[in-house]
């Protein structure tokens, strides 16, 4: 009958592995984690008390009597059969399929390791749950996916509220409502719903334990060889591998260790059945069992260390070194890396992108011109150039073609692009501008300043020559960020096909993203009486962009043409977005909070658009890492350019998608408006 202390090593096993001799035990060096090394007898070494079963109370086996039994009549006379094979001869691949197959599955090794995954994986549920940030990614709260789980779980809801019948244009409108409100919101649910969540959790990952021994107990008295794993052996060649003194291998707590095709090792429990390259076992000191697809033998001293990383809690050895102590040192690492962070955690990086400048581009300035050659001035070209290299480092910037300084700006542009300028647009350029030309051949980006603000470069006066030396500095932000989005962006974008209700919001987006870099540029140039100036100046804007979309939204009934509608509200959704981008890329670039008591904060809380302003923000830090790398993140992209739509949503006027990918533009009456801002102000 078995006993108490029952192995999950066999000793037949460890005595293989015997470093010396006590009377007629034999005795292991015990490699221990965060322990000393120690020599010991094999009775004491992987053995547990009543690891597989208590004592018999009655006549029926016990499972530890079944496991010992099957010792030994059937593993003890195998691994007398491997240990006598010549190295290098082959083996039969079902004998040492079953050695190793049996070990692997009722090692402690098993147990313990999906245990640790298990308390890892709830740990990683726990600090999501604890992090607003996390949640949103593990919950998919941002993820624009039909398969998303928020978006699912927004249809279910409608469904079983009865909103099955709705019209499918109004049924996907009031989807996206609930979906952006729900992002919006999110971070001041969160903690509503994660106090019961954690609780539930942490009882659960308690008790996992217990539940995952019940469920390893259960396995081995199903089989103690399982047939999925035999058969993903048996195609292996078998061979036993001798080393010749002094080398020696060590014996690891998971017993066997297994290569993938990319040579990607792992303890044999945790590999996949349909992934296995190479298999290797100790069966003693100077002996291992190695089945491979391909003849091959493991090298030694780096199958050593892989025993190592990939025992959990020990390994055993016939010989107690300083290099044994070295390897002691990696025990737990193939468990490790298993359970790394589960969740992604991307930091948001604002500096713009820029593309690499080339020796050519080094070797020289961005040419200056001058509109009217009356204006040609060598010192404001001195000047500029000098605002040029403080910002770029003295080299030209791939894609920018010039600076042009010109009396009248809007004039030039409506030239340049060969046809009137609309108010909006005039507004826009009359201090300066980015002009993009998608169809030169020559660099597409050209800036235009005005005469009236070169000059202040010159000026004597310290405000005035900052105010001149910001301003440039602001148009030179914007061309760095359309540089990097044609050079970057644009090129992913031209891969994918978008309706034009995308386009245009994808348009939008990069037009105020291009504020957040412009912004930045300026930033570490300005003082407290500089943001202060900036607070009031962006205000004035906003509160200019409100009453655009007011006043275009209560002519509307009056004339109806939809048309008149969009040429007033485009612009008043891009200075609002452009505006609100600028501002929140200060705030983030001096590290400041939203202040709500600000007359920023104050016109867009009026506007029902505080929850907004909060996810915009949010978005803005999170998203702008993402989309500013040499391959782009066009998911985060389209998250941003959603904030165009959310806007227009505001004022009552949806945009859709037709079947031949077209525009559709609804404008809501003022009884359906009132319902859906009970929504979106909830």
């Amino acid at each position: 009958m078995a006993g108490r202390k029952q192995h999950f090593i066999p000793q037949y096993l460890l005595r293989n592995f015997e470093a010396s001799k006590t009377r007629k035990e034999s005795q292991v060096v015990v490699y221990k984690k965060g322990a000393q090394p120690y020599t010991t007898s094999t009775k004491g070494v992987a053995a547990q008390r009543d690891f597989y079963s208590p004592p018999a109370d009655g006549s029926e086996a016990t499972l530890d009597d079944i496991i010992t039994t099957f010792e030994s009549e059937s593993f003890n006379p195998a691994l007398d059969r491997l240990i006598a094979t010549q190295s290098g001869d082959l083996v039969d691949s079902d004998l040492a399929s079953v050695v190793i197959v049996h070990l692997s599955i009722r090692a402690a090794h098993t147990r313990g390791s999906f245990a640790q995954l298990a308390c890892g994986l709830f740990t990683q549920f726990e600090d999501a749950l604890s992090d607003p940030n996390k949640l949103r990614k593990l919950m998919d709260v941002d993820s624009d996916a039909p398969d998303s789980k928020t978006i699912t779980e927004i249809a279910q809801t409608l469904d079983a509220l009865g909103a099955g019948n709705l019209p499918t244009k109004e049924r996907r409108q009031l989807e996206r409502i609930i979906r952006f409100k729900f992002r919006e919101k999110f971070d001041l649910l969160a903690p509503s719903v994660t106090s019961d969540a954690l609780t539930q959790l942490t009882a659960i990952r308690d008790a996992l334990p217990k539940l995952i021994e019940k469920g390893h107990l259960a396995a081995l008295q199903k089989s103690l060889s399982p047939d999925e794993r035999l058969k993903a052996l048996e195609r292996l060649q078998w061979r036993v591998i001798s080393v010749d003194a002094p080398a020696h291998v060590l014996l690891p707590d998971c017993v066997a260790v297994v290569a993938n095709s990319d040579g990607e090792m792992s303890p044999f429990t945790m590999a996949s059945n349909e992934d296995v390259a190479l298999v290797a076992m100790p069966i003693s000191a100077t002996q291992i069992l190695v089945g491979s697809l391909r003849p091959q033998i493991p090298e030694i001293e780096s199958l050593n260390l892989t025993l190592a990383k990939c025992s959990m809690d020990f390994f055993v050895s016939s010989v107690e070194s300083a290099e044994l102590e070295v390897l002691q040192a990696h025990i737990g690492e193939a468990i490790n890396s298993f359970t790394d962070d589960l969740i992604a955690d991307e930091s948001p990086l604002t500096q713009p992108l820029t593309t690499p400048a080339t020796d050519k581009q080094q070797s020289k300035m961005l040419r200056v011109n001058f509109a009217s050659a009356a204006d040609k001035n060598a010192q404001l070209i001195k000047a500029i150039h000098s605002v040029i290299a403080e910002q770029f480092g003295g080299c030209e910037t791939d894609g920018i073609h010039s600076i042009l300084v010109a009396q009248d700006v809007p004039n030039e542009v409506a030239r340049m692009r060969g046809g009137p300028l609309s108010p909006y647009d005039v507004a826009l350029a009359t201090n300066g501008t980015v002009e993009v030309f998608t169809t030169s051949a020559e660099a597409p980006l050209r800036i235009i300043v005005s005469t009236k603000m070169a000059r202040l470069l010159l000026s004597k006066q310290p405000q005035s020559l900052k105010d001149g030396s910001n301003q440039l500095r602001f148009l030179l932000g914007r061309a760095i960020f359309f540089n990097a989005w044609f050079a970057n962006i644009e090129p992913a974008l031209q891969t994918r096909q978008f309706t034009e209700r995308v386009r245009a919001t994808l348009e939008g987006t990069r037009r105020f993203l291009a504020h957040i870099y412009a912004s930045k540029a300026v930033a570490s140039f300005m003082d407290g009486e500089d943001m202060h100036r900036a607070e009031l100046a962006s205000a004035n804007d906003l509160s200019i962009a409100l009453n655009m979309l007011h006043a275009a939204c209560q002519q509307f009934p009056v004339h109806g043409n939809v048309e008149f509608l969009l040429a007033d509200v485009f612009p008043a959704t891009d200075l609002l977005l452009t505006t609100i981008a600028g501002y929140c890329s200060l705030k983030t670039a001096k590290s400041l909070d939203l202040e709500p008591s600000s007359a920023v904060c104050q016109l867009i809380t009026d506007a029902g658009l505080q929850d907004w302003l909060r996810l915009f923000d949010r978005d803005l830090r999170e998203q702008i890492e993402l989309i500013n790398r040499p391959s782009p993140s066009l998911p985060a992209l389209l998250i941003m350019a959603e904030h165009v739509e959310r806007i227009m949503w505001q004022f009552g006027i949806f945009m859709s998608d037709t079947e031949e990918g077209r525009t559709w533009i609804d404008v809501k009456s003022e009884v359906e408006l009132a319902g859906i801002r009970q929504i979106l102000n909830s």
